[in-house]
């Protein structure tokens, strides 16, 4: 539910820091609810801010725990150095008198973004929080071309080049006397063993129980959403059968309202598991809201600060987070895992598969990138494929050092104003065991499928979402008209090449449909079957050897992201009022 800012000087506080840090907490507030009151926490060099507090952060004077860690018999208390990093799903801001530590949990699923100068240290789970408190904005172009690739920030940049993302596992140490900084990071490493795989399965098994059992919340306060999938079940299933009531635990699913009665559809399938199980659930409608477009799309920009373009889930301008928020609902307990991915057979599978795709990858974006003088896009050597690494083994790696930390934990950006967040598949302890198994233990995440699937009661998968297909909304005419207004403008030019936001809004498409599930055409009904019966290294093949292209509107709203957050930066600092 909370986001925060800490500020370290090199000297004394500056008189004026609670109001500085307070004004800057309302700025980043969710524009829909009337958020609590911020908590502002100081002493000699240091003044922390966190905006929405609620009873779930765990605060140690001026050492704060965003998120829960897994809390067995050995665990030692989280807020000293002395006692090492514990488990969970978190970002830890660690302060003593002699240092101040910066904590990511082993795949970053909450971000810290930092700032480091001569006379000031800065760390934020928000960039809009560093850029406000700095009062001005050095844009990083070479956020650009991911943006268009992949609809995220990629796996390095910030909109501000002056601030920097800690990477997964990593703490950033400030020594308050010398005042330089340093960064300890232990390396994800993949290294399957040859156990017996019904060893590995009981050892897998029996961590994801252990996990779930030392969950450190209160679960009337917490709410699990449920799909029609494998993980947020396997949550449930582990959860029930580690002795939890199924009245303690309240589910809840969301999407559009006509989804409930599409046969196996994400939210037809998860009634099904709540009725079965009989938890408390609740469906809550994404239909589009009755507010003014431009201001849901605006909202899902700011609150998730342009670090993502997935907007199918949030068309209902984020009223479920308002409601639950409202309805006293501290948190939620998702399903994020790291478990294996889809299978691949080459390089680019890898990439798109993982949303780490490239520019080159695609014809209508390459030729832009080379001519238009868009900074040029590098994989990191960290991310690129090493020496003897199976193609599996290098997908999953990336799934955890650049999905997770870059993907998931934006999406879960869009929600922290809101709801905290606990990832319990996302422990330590847990992604130890997937990295020890072979690639076909975790390809299509077989061994944890094998494991739920043994598990009672025995309920269909669901085939199809439940959220609005991202295509519809972004051809409907009032989104297509003001985001071509806003790429026609003489600011767009100025932040962008002339000759992308031309072609773009050439081929922008509107439809005139108004339902957001489409009805297929019989032709299109028995294609879509030949391609589920086809093999999957079939469909690989195909996808290694066709042209890519990105959709024009989804290329329009990637613009439109761009232009919005160089606009905001720039600007809103100005308006800060103190």
């Amino acid at each position: 539910m909370s986001k925060l800012l800490c500020a370290h000087f090199r000297t004394t506080v500056p008189k004026n820091i609670g109001e500085k840090l307070t004004a800057i907490c309302h700025k980043i507030e969710p524009d829909n609810i009337i958020a609590n009151k911020p908590k502002v926490l100081i002493d000699l060099q240091c003044a922390v801010a966190i905006m929405n507090p609620t009873n779930t952060i765990d605060i140690r004077n001026t050492s704060v725990l965003l998120g829960s860690q897994v809390k067995d018999n050995d665990s030692a208390e989280w807020d000293s150095s002395q006692n090492g990093y514990p488990d969970g799903s978190y970002a830890i801001f660690r302060n003593n008198e002699t240092k101040s530590e910066f904590i990511t949990d082993s795949v970053a699923s909450r971000t810290i973004w930092y700032y480091y100068d001569d006379d000031l240290f800065l760390a934020a789970t928000s960039q809009r929080a560093i850029i406000l408190f700095l009062e001005s904005f050095s844009f990083d172009e070479r956020c650009i071309p991911w943006i268009l690739s992949t609809g995220s920030l990629g796996p390095e940049y910030s909109w501000d080049k002056r601030i920097k993302r800690i990477p997964p596992s990593t703490t950033i140490i400030l020594d308050k006397k010398t005042w330089e900084i340093k960064s300890e990071t232990t390396p994800v490493i993949f290294s399957p063993t040859k156990k017996k795989s019904k060893t590995q399965k009981k050892n897998l098994s029996d961590t994801i129980a252990f996990t779930l059992r030392k969950m450190d919340i209160n679960l009337k306060h917490w709410v699990l959403p449920l799909s029609g999938g494998y993980d947020s079940r396997g949550i449930l299933y582990f959860m029930l059968k580690g002795g939890t009531k199924p009245s303690d635990i309240e589910t809840i699913t969301w999407g559009l309202k006509e989804s409930l009665e599409v046969k196996g559809n994400d939210a037809q399938i998860a009634q099904e598991i709540a009725k079965t199980l009989k938890t408390p659930h609740k469906y809550y409608h994404t239909n589009l809201s009755e507010e003014p477009l431009k201001r849901i799309l605006d909202r899902f920009i700011l609150l998730g600060e342009g670090r993502i373009d997935h907007l199918g889930g949030y068309m209902d301008g984020f009223h479920i987070w308002k409601t639950l928020f409202e309805k006293g609902v501290q948190g939620i307990i998702r399903g994020d895992e790291g478990f294996g991915w889809s299978s691949v057979s080459s390089a680019s599978n890898v990439r798109l598969y993982t949303g780490c795709a490239l520019c080159s990858d695609f014809e209508n974006l390459k030729d832009y990138c080379i001519s238009n003088g868009i900074p040029e896009q590098v994989l990191p050597d960290h991310l690129k494929r090493k020496k003897k690494e199976s193609l599996s083994t290098w997908r999953d790696r990336i799934y955890h050092e650049y999905r997770i930390p870059t993907v998931l934990a934006a999406l879960s950006d869009l929600k922290l104003g809101y709801v905290e967040q606990l990832t319990p598949l996302l422990s330590n302890k847990i992604l130890e065991v997937v990295r020890e198994l072979p690639d076909k233990l975790r390809t299509d995440k077989l061994l944890f499928r094998k494991i739920i699937d043994e598990m009672e009661p025995k309920i269909p998968y669901a085939d199809k979402g439940a959220n609005a297909n991202i295509n519809t909304i972004l051809q409907h005419n009032d989104i297509v008209t003001f985001i071509r207004e806003e790429l026609s403008s003489d600011y767009a030019r100025s932040v962008l090449p002339e000759a992308i936001l031309t072609d773009t809004i050439k081929k922008l498409k509107i439809t005139d449909k108004s339902s957001t599930i489409k009805k297929e055409s019989p032709a299109k009904k028995a294609l879509a079957a030949i391609k589920k019966l086809a093999p999957k290294f079939v469909k690989n093949i195909l996808i290694a050897n066709r042209d890519l292209k990105i959709d024009p509107n989804i290329l329009a709203f990637r613009l439109y992201i761009i232009v919005f957050m160089h606009k905001l930066c720039s600007s809103e600092f100005k308006n800060l009022k103190i």
